[in-house]
Formats: structure tokens, sequence, C-alpha cells
């Protein structure tokens, strides 16, 4: 397995994630079903967990320097992704905030429920312009001895909810996305 399938991956499953964050969301505004905080708080932990701290980490350190060594043009495109990285983090934290604001006071959940959906957006927004734009142009310029370290590093990933090992914690959300999102079934 190399870096870009990995990275491909990771993208679908954050894609799965978010597009469950989206239906919960849709689900709880349309009174179909209560607001689960911790369920929120789970999907918010996953994002910050996995995304933060593991995937964007080894793009900024691996992927981005050697593409911009490679082809110092996408050094516009980087940047930019270098700051969604940045700002998602904190759009993740403020969104965490939101939500705990909402367990003493339900009527904050209109604040929750448009702040998720504006993280949604910003980080499919984001997804997008990597495999749109800045994947292309990996492949287009990075040479066999570039990747080495990139798949390397991200080989390595082992997403604690969709990976080889998924940690108890977050089994529950995984059994979710796959009944909710997949399969369509409103009863969990």
């Amino acid at each position: 397995m190399n870096a870009l399938s990995v990275i491909q991956g990771e993208h679908r499953n954050l894609g799965l994630t978010l597009m469950c964050f989206e239906k919960l969301l849709s689900d709880t505004a349309h009174q179909r079903r209560e607001p689960n905080v911790m369920l929120f708080r789970a999907i918010i932990n996953y994002l910050d967990s996995f995304l933060y701290r593991f995937h964007h980490p080894k793009e900024d350190d691996f992927l981005f320097p050697a593409l911009c060594r490679r082809y110092p043009t996408a050094g516009k495109l980087v940047q930019s992704l270098q700051n969604d990285h940045h700002n998602g983090a904190k759009f993740c934290l403020q969104l965490d905030e939101t939500l705990t604001a909402c367990e003493s006071d339900e009527d904050r959940f209109v604040d929750f429920h448009e702040a998720a959906l504006i993280y949604i957006s910003y980080e499919r927004r984001h997804i997008g312009t990597e495999e749109a734009e800045l994947l292309p142009l990996a492949r287009q310029h990075l040479t066999e001895s570039d990747w080495e370290p990139i798949n390397n590093s991200f080989v390595k990933n082992d997403d604690p909810m969709f990976g080889d090992q998924p940690k108890q914690r977050y089994q529950k959300l995984s059994r979710l996305i796959t009944n909710v999102c997949i399969f369509n079934d409103p009863l969990l």
C-alpha cells in the first residue's frame, strides 16, 4: 500500500464521518432523533484525534514539503492547505466548546447545529481541494525517492475507527456510521 491510497482511503472515511455527522444533525433538527451530546462529542473527538493528530501532520511534515521541493509552484496551494489544517483544528475545538454549552442549555443546539454544518462544509471543501488539486500534482511531480519517506509515514497510520485495529471507544460510532449513514437505518 502506498501513501496515495492511504490518503484517499482516509479521505473516504472522513467523508463518511462527515456524512453521518450531517445526517445526525438533520435528524435532530427535524426531531427524528433526540440530541445526543455524547454521540456528537464522539464524532468531534474522532475528527480531532485522527484528522488533526495523524492525518494532517503527516501531510504537513512529509507530503507538502516534498511537493514544494520538487514543484515550487505548488507553494501557494500548500500554504492554503496548511492554513486549512491549522484553522480546522481551531474550528473543531470551538465546535466542541459549543457542544459543551448545549449540555447546560438545550436552546444552544441551534448554535451547535449551525457551526457544525459550517465545519462540515469547510472540511469537505478542504478534502476536495486535496483530491482535485494537490494529489494530482503529487502524482505528476514526485519521484519514487520522494515517495519513499511519505509512504513510510502514511502506512503507519492506524485510523482509530476504520483502521486494522479499531479502538474500542470508536466501535459504537463506527456501527452508527455503517447503520445510519450507509444502510439508512433510522432506529439507531
